[in-house]
């Protein structure tokens, strides 16, 4: 009687890693806004999404400024500035020298160092601004 309940148990406890532990599909997290072109997703006030692509070879930072359909939106539209700051070493914030591009606004920095670094970003569109943060690893 001992070893019928013993296996019993065990045959519980076991069961729930087989029913939840399976393949064949991706589980996407509820809410999360997909990269398009390889970058990060920041929301901002009245509808503007944020995505931030690092080319880590040149020290470029391309933000394309989309709507919540994920359709590019005219830079015209969009005030933006940005400024860098290192995390760990220099708490003194860059002002980022912004450049148009077709679709996108894109800036140069050079973070000298391991550290990671925060880009602050502060936007107006439809009259609403708004300020958000993205965390860039250097690695």
């Amino acid at each position: 009687m001992k070893n019928t309940m013993k296996l019993l148990t065990l045959a519980l406890l076991l069961s729930p890693i087989g029913v939840l532990a399976h393949e064949g599909h991706v589980h996407d997290v509820p809410g999360m806004l997909k990269a398009q072109r390889g970058g990060r997703i920041m929301p901002a006030l009245g509808g503007l999404l944020v995505e931030l692509v690092v080319d880590k070879s040149t020290n470029n930072l391309k933000f394309f400024p989309m709507d919540k359909n994920y359709k590019l939106i005219k830079l015209s539209e969009v005030k933006f500035a940005a400024t860098a700051q290192r995390r760990r070493v220099d708490k003194t914030p860059v002002d980022l020298k912004i450049d148009l591009h077709n679709d996108h606004f894109m800036a140069n920095f050079d973070p000298k160092g391991r550290y990671p670094y925060n880009i602050d970003v502060k936007t107006t569109y439809k009259d609403q601004e708004d300020t958000m943060q993205f965390i860039v690893d250097r690695n």
